[in-house]
């Protein structure tokens, strides 16, 4: 069995690295859903470890509890963070809520043990190690059977890798862990649970680090920043140990005191990421809108001009322009054009829509010809429009908003080589689907998932006002946007609309 002073070195190298990778979790949070899941679950762990150590060192009651009621909210955390990393967070939510309502009862009811009574036997008998067990080792299964099934799936050779060393976490790192568990309900197996918390916190930092777990490495000055900060927490626990180790009750508050304080230094950090982050998007959003609105006054525009000077040449020569008609006919046309433009901004904003019957087939064409999509010398754009399709009531400026946007994400996934199909059918027995099909660079399992949230895009600079944008528009007319991708194989996006 493990001899103690190396089971303390392990449990101190493990808070070290869990209170590391807690913050540098910490220093992304505004950027990737993973990251506010890790750093919690890091600071979870570090608790355990601490308690675990203090306990070891002081032989207090108090640290015993500590452990008992902070280990079991791991369970869920680590169910959290695979099914984000996995994409399925959504889709199982109501196992993720069963999941954390269950194990914050059960560390509710060890936390009980404070104040005396039956949780206290509870608490120091094999029963409690069981049912933790029969809680743990399911979800812990689930967990890696899912991401395996993510293994096998993925084509993109980074992903690969991630996915292994997250799986080796869950595998090395979690049945390691769980010894603590096998021996508390009596089987005479080594105690390693320091081990396995460190092994868990080391694979993933290194997929933090080295392969994007968040979107975007972390910088070595971060994860520097980050250590120093975790030591000197560290150091400062041992230091308050050091002075109070005599009253295991001034110890437990200086300690909660300490973690407070941690927590407040990383919600300070998350803050002003979350306000950096913000910022960046209203602006982003302010240019996409923009440069949206230039691209759609550019050639009234250019119209009202060319024919203001033809008449102004005409006057300037002498010349009547009584017989102008043509010309003024299309000043009048571009004006009312400009109008209509000004009042499909004002109602994209407010999805207002001004229903009429369309015929979806001339609504795809005239999208594809205005808005000249297929500009880029290497994208091909086919059409496959079914006839005699039922009219839809919709509003053709909104919904042909939406339409450009999805297929100019298309050709930008496509990089300036490709293919992009637009095809429409029936659908079900009344309504009608637009489908556009590309053969891009697709999405990846994270990526999918938060396809249709508020500001959200996988390119630098993305253009148009984001698919959450289409889902509104076509949501707006009761109908409903799906979207199916795989990394490296394409994307495809299908608008159901109901017929009028």
């Amino acid at each position: 069995m493990m001899s103690v002073s190396v089971y303390e070195v392990l449990a101190v190298i493990a808070c070290a690295g869990h209170l590391a990778l807690a913050f540098a979790s910490a220093l992304r949070s505004a950027r990737s859903p993973l990251a506010p899941t890790l750093a919690v679950f890091c600071l979870v762990m570090f608790g355990w470890n601490l308690s675990v150590l203090l306990y070891r060192l002081s032989r207090a009651a108090e640290w015993y509890i500590l452990d008992v009621a902070i280990s079991p909210l791991t369970t869920p955390l680590m169910l959290h963070f695979v099914l984000a990393f996995v994409g399925l967070r959504r889709r199982l939510a109501w196992l993720l809520w069963l999941a954390y309502a269950g194990f914050v009862a059960f560390a509710l009811v060890s936390l009980g043990a404070f104040f005396g009574g039956w949780p206290v036997r509870f608490v120091h008998s094999s029963t409690w190690s069981i049912v933790h067990l029969a809680g743990a080792l399911p979800l812990l299964t689930l967990a890696i059977w899912v991401v395996t099934r993510h293994l096998r799936r993925q084509i993109s050779p980074a992903e690969k890798v991630r996915t292994r060393l997250v799986l080796a976490a869950l595998a090395i790192g979690g049945v390691l862990a769980t010894t603590e568990l096998w021996a508390g309900a009596g089987l005479r197996v080594p105690r390693l649970g320091p081990l396995g918390t460190l092994l868990i916190a080391a694979l993933l930092a290194v997929v933090a680090l080295r392969y994007r777990l968040f979107e975007k490495n972390l910088s070595v000055l971060a994860a520097v920043d980050a250590v120093a900060i975790a030591c000197v927490a560290l150091l400062g626990y041992f230091v308050v140990y050091r002075f109070l180790a005599a009253s295991t009750a001034a110890l437990v508050v200086a300690s909660a005191v300490l973690l407070l304080l941690l927590g407040v230094v990383a919600w300070r950090t998350v803050s002003a990421s979350l306000v950096r982050r913000s910022r960046m998007e209203r602006l982003a959003l302010l240019g996409r809108f923009s440069a949206q609105l230039a691209h759609d006054l550019k050639n009234p525009l250019a119209a009202l001009k060319g024919a203001t000077q033809f008449l102004q040449e005409e006057r300037a020569r002498g010349r009547s322009i009584d017989g102008q008609e043509e010309f003024l006919r299309l000043l009048s046309a571009e004006c009312d054009r400009l109008t209509r433009l000004v009042d499909k901004y004002r109602r994209l904003g407010s999805l207002e829509p001004e229903r009429e019957d369309t015929c979806i087939n001339d609504l795809v064409r005239d999208t594809l010809r205005v808005g000249q999509l297929a500009s880029a010398s290497g994208v091909e754009i086919q059409t496959e429009l079914a006839p005699d399709l039922p009219p839809v009531c919709v509003d053709a400026d909104l919904l042909g908003v939406a339409l450009e946007n999805v297929v100019r994400n298309a050709a930008e996934s496509l990089h300036g080589s490709g293919r992009i199909e637009v095809r429409t059918e029936p659908a079900g027995p009344a309504g009608v689907c637009i489908t556009v099909t590309d053969d891009g660079v697709g999405m990846d399992a994270r990526q999918k998932e938060r396809a249709f949230d508020e500001f959200f895009t996988t390119k630098a600079s993305g253009s148009g006002l984001g698919l959450s944008l289409v889902r509104r528009v076509v949501e707006a007319h009761g109908g409903h946007v799906s979207l199916h991708s795989r990394e490296g194989v394409g994307t495809v996006v299908r608008l159901r609309l109901p017929a009028s």
